[in-house]
């Protein structure tokens, strides 16, 4: 067993495949539970799932009852409860724990043991991570790196240096987090994957800090390696590089690599995909590109409705998973020696009454859980369906209006190129009526029409004023209004009413002050028409 168990860190495939043709019922009580510990170890290093812990709690208990004889293994097997629950995705207190009884138990015997205080200082910082504590993980963060040292193994170094990074980022203590991103690079020897996490960690420093420019050249700098090593380009990548150039308002160059983000999507079941849609429609709408905003948008709606749902599924099927599924095994275990009759039926209805209590109350936080949640995504849809709507409203609403404005132009350069070719507007009767007449056809033109573009739902929409004070508004107090819930300055309404800036502030203010005497508040209003 001792020789197995000194090629685990290195071998841990063979060491179970040793294992493997050994039949452990043979064994003594003391060699069974230590070949069990070598099995849950081998398996949890080489990356295989766990569907109970019944195995690593009896073998636990086992070492329990000879914790001061084998201090070590004791100690183990109290780590690996808690990483074995930990792994099946359970955060509370049944993985924390063993994993702190392990690291009280070592310190108050004065045992030595670097490797398994380490472990159990990096998964306790885990949970409290995964428990949104970013200040005790940061602290069990830093113990994992003083029981690093001590082992002098770089790859238990490196990890707890950069989750420690990562605890600070999401505590939002950005020095500290640049202090352990600088103790990262100053590490000897990276493989080329930590150079990877660090360049990435680097980005988001970077970004978090508002550094644009270095967060762009960070991501492009991984972008051009996944590209050397003719690796995929995965779609968070690109996402990131769109996000960089959004950020400093290089908008071509942001929708190029958003449009590359939806492309190269390979997992269609990732809930995040939504997000890169959405990036695309709102940079394809800063660029006028509608249609192609529009229909991201709905693709988008779609994948976060799908997202929802398999959030939803995902919370239940952890409420079940955190059922102790070794229950009913451990109260047949219990009984095993008593009268056998008595023992069966003692067994049999104890467990129809476990199954039974079980069932119900799965049942019923099944049922409150989903309605909750559905509940509240279907608010957040429903929220999202009507900004959509009405960006799209807004987007009918403004092209005829900014074509209107364009004819204006032409008239008026047109009349500009006639009156500037000819010298004898005064001297010709004839001509001078010409030019009158032009002028007032084109004043009479670029007056706006407030019934082509406005009807009384889209007004209600654009100013969320009930439709039972439409007729207290003339047409063009409507068209302000929808101006003014559209924010709007000054000049820009000027220009489309084709007047002065003082002529709109005074029509503001007369509208206020109709406003206030019907006793109705305009969201839309900004605070600097306010003024």
């Amino acid at each position: 067993m001792e020789r197995l168990d000194s090629l685990l860190p290195e071998k841990p495939g063979a060491v179970l495949d040793s294992l493997r043709m050994i039949n452990p019922d043979f064994l003594t009580k003391y060699n069974r539970a230590y070949y069990h510990l070598l099995e849950i170890t081998a398996k949890d290093k080489s990356y295989v799932d766990f569907s109970s812990d019944s195995l690593a709690k009896e073998t636990a208990g086992t070492f329990r009852k000879s914790r001061n004889k084998y201090p070590g293994l004791y100690s183990r097997s109290l780590l690996y409860l808690g990483i074995v629950r930990y792994r099946m995705g359970v955060i509370d207190s049944t993985a924390y724990i063993p994993l702190k009884e392990a690291l009280d138990f070592l310190e108050s015997n004065k045992e030595d043991n670097p490797a398994i205080q380490y472990f159990c200082s990096f998964y306790l910082g885990m949970i409290h991570d995964k428990n949104d504590n970013p200040g005790e993980s940061i602290d069990y963060f830093k113990e994992a790196i003083f029981f690093a040292e001590k082992t002098k193994d770089m790859r238990y170094l490196f990890t707890a240096k950069r989750d420690l990074f990562w605890a600070y980022m999401k505590a939002g203590e950005y020095e500290q987090a640049g202090e352990s991103l600088d103790a990262i690079e100053r590490m000897p020897d990276l493989s080329e994957l930590e150079v990877q996490d660090v360049k990435y960690a680097k980005a988001v420093h970077y970004n978090a800090l508002g550094k644009n420019e270095e967060s762009l050249k960070m991501n492009l700098s991984l972008y051009q390696d996944s590209r050397l090593r003719k690796l995929r380009a995965s779609p968070s990548m690109l996402y990131r590089i769109s996000k960089n150039y959004s950020s400093l308002h290089q908008l071509d160059s942001a929708l190029e690599y958003a449009l590359g983000t939806v492309e190269h999507i390979s997992d269609t079941a990732d809930v995040l995909n939504y997000l890169y849609y959405y990036n695309a429609a709102e940079i394809s709408e800063k660029l006028g590109h509608w249609r192609q905003s529009a229909e991201a948008f709905k693709t988008g709606a779609a994948l976060r409705e799908r997202a929802v749902e398999k959030e939803l599924d995902t919370k239940i099927f952890e409420l079940e998973k955190s059922y102790d599924k070794s229950k009913a095994e451990n109260n047949a275990l219990r009984y095993r020696n008593q009268n056998i009759l008595l023992g069966l039926l003692s067994i049999i209805f104890f467990m129809l009454l476990v199954f039974g209590l079980f069932a119900r109350r799965q049942h019923m936080k099944h049922t409150s859980t989903k309605q909750l949640l559905e509940k509240r995504e279907y608010q957040v849809l429903s929220q999202e369906k009507d900004r959509i709507e009405k960006k799209l409203i807004e987007k009918e609403f403004m092209l005829p209006l900014y074509k209107q404005i364009s004819q204006r132009n032409a008239k008026i350069t047109s009349l500009l190129t006639d009156l500037s070719t000819n010298t004898y507007i005064v001297r010709n009767p004839e001509l001078q009526q010409l030019i009158s007449n032009a002028c007032g056809d084109l004043i009479q033109s670029a007056l706006i029409n407030s019934e082509m573009f406005i009807t009384d739902d889209k007004f209600m929409k654009f100013t969320n004023i009930d439709k039972r004070y439409n007729s207290q508004f003339n047409d063009s107090e409507k068209m302000l209004l929808v101006f003014m819930s559209l924010e709007l300055d000054n000049k820009q309404a000027a220009v489309l009413f084709n007047t002065s800036e003082s002529s709109i502030r005074g029509r503001k203010s007369k509208l206020r002050r109709k406003l206030d005497g019907l006793n109705i508040d305009l969201a839309g209003i900004s605070a600097a028409d306010r003024q």
